[in-house]
């Protein structure tokens, strides 16, 4: 707690981001792997732009894992919450969390 704690945010400008990279290598991590029932909590404000690569490798990973990921999502660039968190979040047993 202490480390989420110590966060900060930094403004990148950018709307999309390549959210589902950093989620495909943090499920890939040494430590991720190891543990089973792992939980992945994902903070944006952005859509992805790369999940159509990734969505499938993605909830493969997850549900091998059973790593349920929860989205907190802020506020968007886009009107509408990215249908590839819905999607990740629901076929993993969690959720995505808007303000």
């Amino acid at each position: 707690m202490a480390y989420i704690r110590n966060l900060t945010p930094r403004i990148g400008g950018d709307c999309e981001e390549r959210t589902c990279n950093g989620i495909m290598s943090t499920l890939y991590r040494s430590n991720f792997m190891r543990v089973r029932n792992s939980v992945m909590y994902v903070f944006t404000d952005a859509t992805s732009k790369d999940c159509l690569n990734y969505a499938s490798p993605i909830l493969r990973t997850l549900a091998f894992l059973k790593a349920p990921v929860f989205f907190i999502l802020f506020d968007s660039c886009k009107p509408t919450i990215d249908s590839n968190y819905v999607k990740m979040a629901h076929n993993s047993g969690g959720f995505c969390l808007l303000p």
